[in-house]
């Protein structure tokens, strides 16, 4: 998949949502760019996270990738295919302390009807053509617990993923006072404060204390294009990303 093409796909389009081999090479030409630029030769990485930056700020992809990276789309697809040709890729070995979480403690805890609506409302958000289902189950959820984070945290992703995202604001904002363990929520509270119309800097100081609570990941972050979704970040590096977008 030539990267022009890659560069070109978006959120909503069929290569990303839809099972195939197009969505296949999606992921392994992604896999391509990052390794080659996290672990290449060239090393790379700050330049792909520029990239990633600049798209998410609106900017064209040409004009992105020149500034970040000094090379056309040609050059650096060639670059990426010369790595891949050479079937010889570094790894990164990574010793975790011993205070790191192992296992899931296997005790079971009796939920109330309005949490099971909450967690069965968020999973039926990330399926496809569900969103009515969802919304009647977290509708549900919040009559009988107004202050049901959880349920704040998935309503606001919805609403979030369908593009309403004043709408979605106040349930975010909910979620994020709360300290809900849904870090996404927290991520997508902090960026529609930081780049809303409203934006100025209480807005901002907001945002940042958002971005303070649980770390985040990049995994679900309502992204530009896919090579955005491709890049890893640090919380920190996502903090200075959203933050400094809106000065």
């Amino acid at each position: 998949m030539p990267l022009s093409q890659l560069f070109a796909i978006g959120h909503d389009s069929k290569e990303y949502n839809t099972d195939g081999l197009p969505r296949s090479l999606l992921y392994a030409q992604s896999w391509a760019v990052v390794h080659h630029a996290l672990q290449g030769e060239t090393r790379r990485g700050n330049q792909l996270i520029g990239f990633a930056q600049r798209l998410a700020a609106g900017a064209a992809v040409e004009d992105s990738l020149r500034a970040a990276y000094g090379l056309s789309l040609d050059q650096l697809d060639g670059e990426v295919q010369a790595y891949v040709r050479k079937q010889i890729y570094q790894h990164l070995e990574v010793d975790f302390a011993k205070s790191i979480v192992t296992k899931v403690a296997a005790d079971a805890v009796r939920l109330e009807d309005a949490e099971v609506d909450a967690w069965l409302g968020d999973l039926l958000a990330h399926q496809q053509q569900r969103d009515a289902d969802a919304e009647a189950r977290l509708a549900r959820a919040l009559k009988v617990r107004p202050d049901l984070a959880q349920a704040h945290a998935a309503l606001g992703l919805l609403r979030w993923r369908q593009g309403k995202h004043e709408e979605g604001l106040p349930y975010l904002a909910k979620a994020s006072a709360a300290s809900t363990s849904n870090e996404v929520a927290h991520f997508a509270y902090a960026y529609a404060l930081a780049t809303g119309a409203a934006r100025d800097s209480a807005h901002l100081a907001d945002a940042a204390a958002a971005l303070e609570r649980p770390s985040l990941c990049v995994r679900d972050i309502p992204r530009r294009s896919a090579s955005a979704a491709t890049s890893t970040c640090s919380a920190t590096s996502m903090r200075r990303c959203a933050i400094c977008s809106a000065r």
